[in-house]
């Protein structure tokens, strides 16, 4: 892992992509793309967790599932609008879904 002196405007802690530091943006699904790539993962096991349309939009483009909080920009939409497989209250919520669809995965 990266040290905070050694990131760049490229790369983030841990050398983890910034928000600008790719040609397109959300809700393209390039940024998504490129994070499944960059853990040699298939888009499908990339759980999005967003709170906007753009991040629903990407999340579908790019082949990810997708979580939705009901707090953040949303450009005054209600998050039951967007289109996301669920809605969790916290990112505490959204942990124990992982958890449950982590364990669910494993008993099949």
């Amino acid at each position: 892992m990266a040290k905070p002196s050694e990131t760049t405007p490229e790369s983030g802690p841990g050398g983890g992509t910034l928000r600008d530091s790719l040609p397109k943006k959300k809700p393209d699904p390039l940024p998504l793309l490129h994070v499944a790539g960059q853990f040699a993962l298939a888009p499908e096991r990339l759980l999005v967790i967003g709170d906007s349309d753009n991040d629903a939009s990407a999340a579908r483009s790019a082949g990810c599932p997708v979580v939705c909080v009901p707090y953040g920009y949303r450009g005054g939409r209600d998050v039951r609008e967007l289109d996301c497989d669920a809605i969790v209250t916290d990112l505490m919520e959204a942990c124990s879904l992982i958890n449950n669809l982590d364990y669910l995965a494993s008993a099949l």
